[in-house]
Order: C-alpha cells, then structure tokens, then sequence
C-alpha cells in the first residue's frame, strides 16, 4: 500500500469533527445565553467544558486498546455514524429547546472523540513514516485548529441568525454527513494488535 494513502480522507475526516464538535458547543452556549437566566447560562458555559472533556478521563485507555485491536479506518467510519446520531439529537434538543437533552448530546460527542482520537493518532505511524510522518501529523493538527476556529465562529453565527434552531443543527448534520463521505474514502488497513 502506498504509504500516502488515505492522507487528504483522514485530514477532512478529522477537520470536520472538529468543526462540528466546536460549532454544536458554541451554539449550545450562545443559545443558553440568550435563553437562560444570567446565573444559568454563565454556569451551562462552564459546565460544557468539563460534559465534553469527562469522557477523554473516563474512556481514554479502553478506546486506544480498541483502536489497536480493529482496522483504524473501519471504526473511524463508525465514529462518524455515531456523530450523525448524536447531531440528529441535537436537532431535536434545539427546537424543544431542552438543555438536558442539548448536555447529554455534548457528553455524547466528548464520548465519540475521545473514541475517534487514539483512531486518527494510530492511524497516521501506520500509514507514513519519516518526515512524512512528521508532516502528516502537522497537517492533522492543522485541520484540526482549524476546524476548532471555524466552528467557534461558525455555532455563533448560525444559532443567532434567523431561524437558528434549524439552521444550526442542520448545518452540523451535514458536517456529520460529509464527514461520513470523507471516511468511507480512508483506505481499509490491518488492526494493529
């Protein structure tokens, strides 16, 4: 197999979660501001930080033990089916307007990235090596500030446009979509252990 191969998929595979983790985050927060009494919405904010990162703590070492025992690109795509579910969700969360539902989509999505992370770390050493590793890596992380940047901008924007409780989430469950595409691209390789 070619060592480059896969690269571009596994970038915009990565880029677009990332964009869609950071876009649904931020609308979440920006709608509880403009919804949420000042004390609430001040303490959904902080509260969203520590609902997306507790699965990283929690699941951490069983994902990475996964990600070595099946194909990377297999489960890769498995993740992006989740996220779709999870954004599905979102779009219900958004127009009833529940929080508790919006939270538990959050600590769904921190559950699937911390899932998704050890796959597209793993992934990479498999596929490159040398200054080619080195640049692959540079250009994951890249894609990822990126997408993180995007869609910190993009949640904001969508969920205080006109009509936002649609458009927001429909937005992110096209992300999910593309980001199904981008994965079925990534070439299909050996588990590891």
């Amino acid at each position: 197999m070619d060592k480059r191969a896969g690269f571009w998929p596994i970038f915009i595979t990565q880029a677009l979660g990332a964009l869609n983790d950071n876009l649904f985050k931020t609308a979440l927060v920006v709608l509880a501001l403009y919804k949420l009494p000042a004390g609430m919405a001040g303490a959904l904010s902080a509260l969203s930080g520590g609902v997306f990162l507790l699965p990283y703590i929690l699941v951490s070492a069983p994902a990475g033990q996964l990600a070595d025992a099946h194909d990377k690109a297999r489960l890769m795509l498995l993740t992006k089916y989740w996220e779709l579910g999870l954004m599905l969700l979102a779009l219900a969360g958004f127009l009833s307007g529940s929080f508790i539902l919006l939270l538990a989509v959050l600590l769904g999505l921190g559950l699937q990235a911390s899932f998704f992370s050890p796959l597209k770390y793993g992934i990479l050493p498999e596929r490159f090596t040398g200054d080619a590793l080195v640049r692959a890596n540079g250009g994951i992380e890249a894609g990822t500030f990126a997408g993180i940047v995007l869609g910190t901008l993009g949640g904001g924007a969508l969920i205080t446009a006109p009509h936002g409780v649609w458009l927001a989430p429909g937005v992110a469950i096209a992300l999910a979509l593309a980001g199904i595409a981008s994965a079925r691209a990534i070439p299909r390789g050996a588990a590891s252990a």
